[in-house]
């Protein structure tokens, strides 16, 4: 699997999609309220963050729609993935964020970086929902199944240290 280029936290999906939808509720700033959104569609779909800031943008073009097609940013054929826009906390703001933005207001206000969100969200289809690498990977676009069980396997090992008071975490 190779050297993580990120530190790993360990990060509840449920408790997370609580966090966020409150956030988004009393965000104080439009920029702010943006990409507390940006970093839910994140969340709720398990994509990587450039994925989910496209979905968001391309989601203002016709905010009724409850989906949007991406490409998936790292094929170098064109793969497209379907992203679930969780209408019933987001609201269109049309509003134009850097994608540094997203990426900083997630360490700074959450303490993860934004692949944490992703990582939840495999988690939480192993562990919850009770689904194979395989079905993970197909659903999340990733091209390997077993790198997908050795980030279970990591994740398993970051939440029991995390429960037992083993490692401190933010």
């Amino acid at each position: 699997m190779g050297r993580a280029r990120f530190k790993l936290y360990p990060v509840d999906y449920e408790e997370m999609l609580r966090t966020l939808k409150e956030r988004i509720k009393y965000a104080r700033t439009r920029k702010n309220k943006v990409c507390l959104q940006i970093l839910l569609i994140q969340l709720v779909n398990g994509a990587k963050i450039s994925d989910a800031y496209r979905a968001y943008y391309e989601w203002l073009k016709d905010p009724s729609r409850r989906t949007v097609s991406v490409k998936v940013s790292k094929y170098k054929k064109p793969v497209y993935r379907v992203l679930t826009i969780p209408v019933d906390v987001i609201e269109p703001i049309n509003e134009k964020v850097h994608i540094v933005s997203v990426k900083k207001l997630a360490i700074r206000s959450l303490g993860i970086n934004t692949h944490s969100l992703r990582l939840a969200y495999i988690y939480y289809l192993a562990r919850k929902l009770y689904l194979s690498p395989e079905a993970i990977a197909k659903i999340i676009k990733h091209y390997n199944p077993r790198e997908i069980a050795g980030i279970i396997t990591v994740l398993d090992k970051l939440h029991q240290e995390k429960q037992s008071g083993g490692r401190q975490f933010n």
